[in-house]
């Protein structure tokens, strides 16, 4: 378990001689907050209300299957507290001022317990999955799409478990802890060559995960920057998602169908198929309020080139006199004035994350500054890939 020397501490830089990050650790995160701060107050109307996470305390959750000792390890975690045992059908919470941490015990994981702890996971920073044999794929699958840090938690004595497959990418470190105190069995040899077996007590050690999670504190800031930014590429993507279903205006469609009906002579119908096209990426810009960048401009021009192109091929290889050359042109018109409006609407709208302070866009300027083989690094870059259908 190589956790590498923190990047960030309270503010402060450590002298490390491969710093995590190769700029001022106060001012990135600073700025980096800032830019993303703007981005959310500018698409409020888009993207809802702002991302869960701006308390000023941090949020640990445990959560497992029933019985595996959620309870006992947060009892354990901030000794001493009492806390009922048994199954609950509710998360229970607990703020400890220092660290200023909400801990939250979670009931363990059913089918119909799914929406409580999916509630719960909403506004947690780091999660701690407490691992027994035999754990649902479900629950598994939940932390994936979740996408924040997951340390697993695995109790003293359950036996060897198989990773994940494919890797839990957003576990950050896996570690044993002794839940209950226990014994174990040691031989003591004599010089007469006698041997004897007895019983050594083994006490409740929980302190690789405590160890563990105080590293993990240093990274606060981090984290909680990087999870903002999350919960906005995926609330980007909802709002995505929601704008495909919506259809196509047609005034756009028609408007070009006719331009091209009526328009005579080839090179004059080249020219007013681009002028509509343009007209038209301009018009869908306006309408759903969104930028056209630099990224998707390049692909815009390329629709605008071959929907031209279209009109002109289809008009040389079917050039007639007459009704029959009136609809060919209107045909083609309305088809390449629909598959335009197609691509750029979807530009238009991935657009979001493609701006300068955009929540991917930040996310890369942020796996740039990190040390290749940390685990921060290897965390930010899977949730690049999780937002990576963007792109």
């Amino acid at each position: 378990m190589d956790f590498g020397n923190p990047g960030y501490n309270d503010g402060q830089i450590e002298n490390n001689p491969v710093p995590v990050l190769r700029m001022e650790q106060t001012t990135f995160w600073q700025d980096v907050q800032r830019c993303s701060d703007r981005y959310w107050q500018r698409w409020q109307n888009r993207l809802g209300t702002p991302p869960v996470g701006t308390s000023p305390y941090w949020s640990v959750v445990i959560i497992g299957r029933p019985g595996v000792g959620k309870s006992t390890l947060l009892r354990h975690l901030i000794h001493p507290l009492t806390l009922a045992t048994g199954p609950t059908c509710w998360p229970v919470s607990v703020l400890t001022p220092d660290p200023p941490i909400l801990w939250t015990d979670t009931p363990g994981w059913t089918p119909e317990q799914t929406p409580v702890i999916q509630q719960a996971l909403v506004a947690a920073d780091l999660c701690l999955w407490l691992v027994t044999p035999g754990y649902p794929p479900e629950l598994e699958q939940l932390l994936r799409d979740w996408g924040r840090p997951v340390i697993r938690v695995v109790p003293w004595g359950v036996g060897d478990l198989s990773e994940p497959d494919p890797p839990l990418a957003n576990c950050i470190a896996t570690v044993v802890v002794r839940l209950f105190p226990g014994t174990q069995r040691v031989r003591t040899e004599w010089p007469d060559g006698r041997g004897e077996w007895s019983e050594l007590p083994l006490p409740v050690d929980v302190s690789a995960l405590q160890t563990l999670v105080s590293e993990v504190l240093q990274y606060r800031v981090a984290i909680r920057c990087v999870n903002q930014l999350l919960v906005l590429a995926r609330r980007e993507r909802e709002w995505v998602a929601q704008q495909r279903q919506t259809p196509l205006p047609w005034g756009p469609v028609v408007v070009k169908a006719l331009a091209m009906a009526l328009t005579p002579g080839l090179l004059l119908k080249l020219a007013v198929s681009w002028l509509t096209d343009l007209w038209t990426v301009v018009w869908l810009s306006r309408a759903y309020q969104l930028p056209i960048t630099r990224h998707g401009i390049e692909r815009l021009v390329v629709a605008l080139g071959l929907s031209s192109g279209a009109i002109g091929l289809a008009s040389w290889a079917v050039w007639a006199d007459g009704g029959f050359a009136l609809f060919n042109a209107s045909l083609w018109g309305a088809l390449t004035g629909y598959g335009v409006q197609r691509v750029t609407r979807a530009y238009l709208q991935q657009g979001l994350a493609w701006a300068p302070d955009g929540p991917r866009t930040l996310l890369e300027r942020i796996y740039r500054q990190l040390r290749p083989g940390n685990w921060l690094h290897t965390w930010v870059g899977h949730c690049l890939h999780l937002v990576g259908d963007l792109s």
